[in-house]
């Protein structure tokens, strides 16, 4: 793993970095715990009730395990958004839920829209436990640069993050450079570099 950016070391020893640590052990802490019980149910009912299956599923899975266990450095998945379960679809293509339960830092962390996702309380909650950070698209800086400042803490220890260059769906399959969100993976590389 690359040197920590010295901004990302003034943030660390803010009052609002040490905060959000807190506030991010306790979410994780949460999710461990409820994980063994919604992943497997969740993957019974897109694979079973609702037909969904993935291509070359033993490959991806192998892939993302060799690349796991080559390094513990900052792994960002970045892909294209086609639909609103894009995030629960890619997880469950990286890992089994029993992976997930062997190492639980694999099971990755992503960043759905606030809107589409956390509108409700309950939806929130949802949200939460599904190791999700909300972030708002074309929101405030502050708020979005704070979920970005998170998801570069969370790279630093090990974790994984999924985010969607884009920030939006692409109906074509193809990453819509215009959509405005790709300068967050850059803010999220440069932090963790």
């Amino acid at each position: 793993m690359g040197g920590i950016s010295q901004t990302a070391v003034a943030r660390s020893t803010s009052r609002e970095a040490q905060q959000m640590r807190r506030r991010h052990a306790v979410q994780r802490a949460l999710v461990a715990a409820i994980a063994p019980l919604w992943i497997p149910l969740a993957i019974v009912y897109f694979r079973f009730v609702r037909g969904y299956r993935i291509r070359d599923l033993a490959r991806v899975r192998a892939d993302y395990a060799r690349l796991r266990a080559e390094s513990r450095r900052p792994l960002l998945v970045c892909a294209n958004h086609l639909t609103l379960i894009d995030s629960f679809i890619v997880g469950w293509a990286l890992r089994s839920p029993w992976g997930y339960l062997r190492d639980f830092d694999s099971f990755p962390w992503n960043t759905p829209e606030r809107t589409n996702f956390a509108g409700t309380r309950l939806h929130s909650v949802l949200v939460y436990l599904a190791k999700c950070i909300p972030i708002t698209r074309g929101g405030r800086r502050e708020d979005t640069g704070a979920v970005l400042d998170r998801v570069a803490y969370l790279l630093e220890r090990g974790e994984v993050a999924l985010l969607f260059p884009e920030g939006g769906r692409s109906r074509t399959g193809r990453v819509e450079v215009d959509a405005g969100g790709a300068w967050g993976v850059g803010r999220v590389v440069g932090a963790t570099a």
